[in-house]
């Protein structure tokens, strides 16, 4: 079996690699569908998005970074080194540049090992990590409809904030402790910028704010000199990504969830309900269903998770941005904490209003959402092997 940490002659002088860690729910679907549109004109200046490690179903490198890192696929991952081997080295450029959202967490908040790392530097390469954070009460209001929409999370949201704030869900609550980023220990294997995925930044797009922050790293090490701002506004636009779940999905995303996770182990469950969230929407709009977003903050949970992070990101704004927290993240306007959650006292509930509705179309997507979580678990490869 090929080592893939085995460690490479680097070239006659040391290139560079961006790393864009997400983290999730911080516009990086768009991002990466922004980078994919732009990858030979990024090749032409000197930057590699690789092919290798993305299909033609996704725009990120999400199963060669687990792969590296010794986690679960969703893919057989065979030929994914190779071909990724292959292509830096017949490639002529300065910078290597991968995106996953899965990088946040071995990089970052569960860094378990630095596989990744070793892999990148055995093949001649420094590393740069990006990250975007998100004020906590927004992320996680996102980070839960996203759960539940994929047919992995069935409790309510404010049961779910409570178990974060307490330590008792995982995934999310180590993405909310941004203070770990000011660790020696965490941020030692390169350098790094952290920004903030604010309103000013979701108005503008991210990935006008991630060129700029691209096109600064690389300036500093004269690198890719001819990625300027001007060579950036001809590139193609990015296509907008991640149509918003409204609060029938979520009713309907907890009922398939309180069925699907007796059955399997959270590893297990997270990799056979990929194509949850597409039979879900495809039968909304088959029903001609269209949906605000959903939100289930109100101004109780919202404070509530502002001021149990308040201290810790006081120092984090300080040192990564020379801003109060406040003046990054305004606090929300009250008319934006008006929840529509089905199974609240809301403008939308409570359930009862719409249980009938609710119970119809839950009947009706069950055997899809069956059928596609039987392909997926029957097509599953195999766990990594652990690496030494």
């Amino acid at each position: 079996m090929l080592n893939i940490w085995q460690r490479k002659r680097p070239g006659p002088r040391e290139r560079l690699c961006i790393l864009h860690a997400g983290q999730h729910k911080t516009g990086s679907t768009t991002l990466q569908n922004y980078l994919t549109q732009n990858a030979a004109r990024l090749q032409r200046e000197g930057v590699l998005y690789p092919q290798a490690g993305r299909s033609a179903a996704r725009t990120q490198h999400v199963d060669l970074v687990r792969l590296i890192a010794g986690q679960p696929l969703f893919s057989t991952g065979e030929g994914l080194v190779e071909a990724f081997d292959e292509e830096i080295a017949r490639t002529d450029h300065e910078v290597l540049l991968l995106s996953s959202e899965f990088l946040c967490s071995p990089l970052y908040f569960r860094p378990t090992n630095r596989l990744l790392q070793e892999f990148l530097a055995a093949r001649g390469y420094r590393l740069h990590g990006v990250m975007y954070l998100r004020d906590q009460p927004e992320y996680l209001n996102s980070a839960y409809a996203e759960r539940v929409k994929m047919g992995r999370e069935h409790r309510p949201f404010a049961e779910f904030a409570e178990g974060v704030l307490a330590g008792t869900i995982n995934g999310a609550g180590s993405a909310t402790k941004f203070h770990r980023l000011r660790r020696p220990e965490v941020t030692d294997w390169g350098t790094h910028s952290f920004r903030p995925y604010s309103r000013a930044v979701r108005r503008a797009g991210v990935e006008a704010d991630f060129m700029e922050t691209l096109i600064g790293v690389l300036a500093e090490q004269g690198l890719a000199r001819g990625l300027t701002p001007e060579r950036v506004a001809g590139f193609t636009p990015a296509e907008r990504a991640n149509v918003s779940t409204g609060p029938l999905h979520i009713a309907l995303g907890r009922r398939v969830a309180a069925e699907l996770a007796p059955r399997f182990d959270h590893r297990t469950l997270v990799r056979v309900t990929e194509g949850v969230y597409t039979v879900i929407h495809a039968m909304l709009e088959r029903e001609g269903i269209a949906e605000r977003s959903y939100t289930g903050l109100t101004p109780e949970i919202y404070a509530r998770i502002r001021a149990h992070y308040a201290h810790k990101n006081r120092a984090v704004a300080r040192d990564f941005w020379g801003r109060p927290w406040s003046k990054v993240f305004p606090s929300l306007p009250s008319a934006r904490l008006e929840t529509n959650d089905l199974d609240l006292d809301s403008p939308r509930g409570p359930a009862g209003r719409q249980e009938k509705k609710v119970a119809r179309l839950f009947r009706q997507v069950m055997p899809e959402v069956e059928a596609s979580v039987a392909a997926a678990l029957a097509s599953l490869p195999p766990e990594p092997a652990d690496q030494e």
